[in-house]
């Protein structure tokens, strides 16, 4: 009795049963063909080769910079052009030279100014200034563009179970020119093209001369900073940079993914590039420190008067930013990628569908065209 009362529910479910097999043709199957190949483009194209999908990214780059100021090997110090008729002197890289965790500093303009206590210290009722200047002294730096910047950096990022271990000294970079897209943290900017290369470095320290990182910022040194020099208050007052200094970012792209299409699966080797940027800063760049005596400006006075010089020094600012892309093929990554990649792929014939049904709905006498021929289920005309 059982297999009887299945057999009938299995003949009951056979008469609507639908087709296992669809043939299209036509203008749907010219519609569902033309997706279908939109998508596998896109798939291949802009997923794996442009986008790199298959891959995981990470772009927290964290590292470490040194950098040491030296005298060129070759050029003079000699005072450009542009100060020939002002005063001028020759420092060594030693003098001119501030550095730190943020960056190098690279004199240009030095301003000093010997000033005595004219407040006492215990007097709070002094309503004048608490220090009045006595004497004061400026000069230009010679050549501080000749000067030469010794760089050395490296990361270390631990990544999938992948470990990234990367020391310029290991690997190929470029100083690249103010023409190259700047990276900006996606794929489609990570750019190594020695053809827009200032300087190559491959395997070994890295030597910036001073000239080169200006021209890489698209800076000269001579270009005035002021917007407002028409100003009568300042007429007469140098505006060049070499005046008021100049601030460089420094941005150090580590990346195994640069554009190549050779190795588009695959990450290829790290390899980086240093872009730069100039900041302006109409306050000028400047570093303030004072001391108890200077060479320029020996005091004369009473001695047991308090003084002290106050040494304003501006120039080149390079600020270091250590950022990158690095990619690496995983289970996860190439999962997601097979998901999405399906999901593409079941588009074109989700849009044969619809057209069918809106087709359907605008005429639907093509239904009553045809008739199902019950269990066979075969499709023959009324007519016939």
């Amino acid at each position: 009795i059982f297999f009887r009362f299945l057999s009938q529910e299995m003949s009951i479910i056979d008469q609507y049963q639908t087709y296992r097999r669809v043939n299209v043709e036509g203008s749907v199957g010219r519609l569902y063909y033309v997706s279908l190949l939109l998508m596998l483009v896109v798939i291949i194209f802009y997923m794996m080769i442009h986008e790199k999908s298959h891959l995981f990214f990470e772009n927290n780059i964290q590292g470490s910079v040194w950098a040491r100021l030296q005298d060129p090997k070759q050029a003079k110090l000699d005072c450009t052009s542009d100060i020939a008729n002002k005063t001028c002197e020759k420092w060594d890289w030693l003098e001119a030279v501030e550095s730190g965790p943020w960056g190098i500093f690279i004199a240009t303009y030095v301003q000093e100014k010997l000033q005595r206590r004219a407040c006492s210290r215990l007097d709070v009722e002094c309503n004048g200034p608490t220090w009045v200047d006595v004497n004061a002294t400026e000069f230009y730096l010679a050549s501080p563009e000749q000067f030469e910047v010794v760089l050395e950096h490296r990361f270390n990022n631990f990544l999938q179970g992948y470990q990234f271990t990367v020391d310029n000294a290991q690997v190929e970079g470029l100083l690249l020119s103010r023409d190259a897209a700047r990276f900006d943290g996606s794929i489609s900017k990570v750019n190594f093209d020695p053809s827009q290369a200032i300087r190559t470095f491959p395997h070994s320290r890295d030597l910036l001369p001073i000239h080169e990182i200006l021209h890489a910022a698209d800076v000269n040194l001579t270009t005035p900073v002021c917007l407002t020099c028409g100003d009568p208050s300042i007429q007469g007052v140098d505006r060049s940079l070499r005046r008021w200094g100049a601030h460089l970012d420094m941005q150090i792209v580590y990346s195994n993914m640069w554009a190549n299409l050779c190795s588009w699966f695959s990450p290829g080797p790290v390899k980086y590039t240093y872009q730069l940027q100039h900041v302006p800063v109409l306050e000028g760049v400047r570093t303030i420190r004072t001391r108890q005596a200077s060479p320029y400006l020996p005091y004369l006075g009473p001695p047991e008067v308090e003084t002290r010089v106050v040494r304003r020094t501006y120039g080149i600012r390079i600020h270091y930013e250590q950022s990158g892309l690095l990619g690496i093929v995983t289970r996860t990554s190439v999962l997601g990628f097979l998901i999405g990649s399906i999901t593409l792929l079941s588009i074109p014939w989700t849009i044969s569908e619809l057209f069918v049904s809106l087709s359907v709905f605008s005429s639907p006498e093509l239904y009553k065209e045809v008739v199902i021929d019950a269990p066979s289920a075969s499709v023959t005309k009324k007519n016939q």
